[in-house]
């Protein structure tokens, strides 16, 4: 009892429990975007929304939301983004221009020469290439023809991703307008963007010189699209008035997720960043969550001031889950937290620099199971084992050759001998040739 007793104790000191969602602020606001500060996840910036009560603006604050500033903008901004290479630059887009600024919101200046917005054509979304962050994407669409454009000065100009051959049809589908981008971190030069007259999804692996449609068929805006870090054939899409859809092979073939019928509208898509175990999803009913290891949903709204949620994204580190809600109608808004039970260990660091990867175990704490996820850069020779604090071997999970790729691996805290080990630190280490990387683990009954 009493090593019990000195877990949860343990337990309670290291870990935050959600016990559900808490507001920290801007009740009358909007919202419509949150960008958090890789390097200081307490440093957030929101965009609002034209409402009763506001024409819209950025607020920031440097406390996790305990106080917040008005920055100079006084128009409504659908999108806040901050350069991953450079905190103080952030780039706001605001549907009719995309201002920038280089001192952390203090001055801002135009950063979109060379975009063609005709009257009722809007910048509809704009992205950040996480490893050139010189190099950004930006979609435009309305009532006209849209496209899609680049830059790789920072937005001091911009051109647009024109067809180099007239009779590629995919291409010239980029005129329809381009409403939603997502852009694969490990490779930058593969993009998928939804397309706004004929609401196809288009894929490029070169950069954006050629395109190829893939068969999501479904009508509706992809209005959200998001490709799995680790794996640049499994794409999710947001399809307006239909629900989420999935394709596990590049766009090929696409399938439905499993989501209550009421589920029309998804703002948001968010994954747990640390082994993406776990997705969330921004709907006009709430939070929905999955499971990515039991395949199971469910709904985390407790504490809302409505269910028309916005905008959501996650801490760096996992820590915390952030959303805004809409305001309109009379509907109480604002800027909302949750905050997810963290590891023992400091945040993993950036998952897309480093050869190979040994993220923290989720869950953990863990009980009756944990799973152990790695990816590997280049085939190579892999032990994984665990050790306890004593730095005795308790079980090898892996000794053998792998190609790369990412793994997960479930351990259900069975020893090499066949039995259950008792509560207490453990210690689980992954051997990539001649390189070893260690992460902690806490087993409670």
């Amino acid at each position: 009892m009493k090593v019990v007793l000195t877990v949860i104790s343990c337990f309670l000191s290291n870990f935050a429990i959600a016990q559900g969602w808490q507001n920290i602020g801007l009740q009358s606001e909007y919202i419509n975007s949150i960008a958090i500060d890789v390097n200081d996840s307490g440093v957030l910036y929101v965009g609002s929304d034209f409402n009763s009560a506001s024409s819209g603006t950025v607020f920031k604050s440097t406390d996790n939301g305990v106080h917040w500033d008005t920055l100079d903008i006084q128009t409504a901004v659908p999108q806040v983004v901050i350069d991953p290479a450079n905190s103080n630059t952030i780039y706001v887009n605001t549907a009719t221009k995309i201002l920038r600024t280089i001192d952390g919101g203090i001055h801002w200046a135009r950063a979109d020469s060379g975009i063609s917005l005709e009257p009722l054509i809007s910048i509809s979304s704009f992205v950040i290439d996480p490893k050139n962050p010189e190099i950004l994407f930006a979609g435009t669409a309305g009532n006209g023809p849209g496209g899609l454009y680049k830059s790789i000065n920072n937005g001091q100009t911009w051109s647009e991703l024109a067809c180099l051959d007239s009779t590629q049809e995919d291409c010239q589908k980029l005129n329809g307008g381009v409403i939603s981008i997502a852009i694969y971190p490990k490779d930058p030069q593969i993009l998928y963007v939804g397309i706004s007259w004929t609401g196809e999804v288009l894929k490029t692996i070169d950069g954006g010189i050629t395109w190829c449609r893939t068969n999501l068929l479904q009508n509706g805006f992809k209005d959200v699209l998001w490709i799995h870090p680790l794996n640049q054939n499994h794409v999710y899409a947001g399809v307006r008035s239909y629900g989420l859809f999935k394709t596990t092979d590049g766009g090929e073939s696409w399938s439905k997720e499993n989501l209550p019928d009421s589920v029309k509208f998804i703002k948001s898509i968010v994954f747990e960043p640390r082994d993406f175990s776990t997705i969330y999803l921004g709907t006009e009913h709430g939070v929905f969550t999955k499971d990515l290891v039991e395949n199971t949903w469910g709904t985390i709204n407790t504490g809302l001031g409505n269910l028309h949620i916005s905008n959501m994204t996650i801490s760096p580190d996992g820590g915390k889950l952030y959303l805004g809600l809409d305001s309109s109608g009379g509907l109480i808004g604002g800027i909302y937290t949750y905050s997810l039970v963290t590891s023992i260990d400091e945040k993993s660091g950036d998952p897309f620099l480093n050869d190979s990867i040994l993220y923290q175990s989720y869950p953990n704490p863990f009980n009756d199971m944990t799973v152990i996820a790695y990816s590997l850069s280049s085939p190579a020779k892999v032990s994984l084992t665990v050790y306890d604090v004593r730095g005795r071997l308790v079980v090898t999970l892996v000794n053998e050759y792998q190609t790369e790729g990412f793994y997960r691996i479930p351990w259900h805290g069975i020893n090499a001998d066949g039995f259950s080990i008792s509560s207490g630190l453990y210690v689980c280490k992954l051997q990539v040739n001649e390189v070893t990387i260690g992460r902690k683990m806490l087993h409670a009954k």
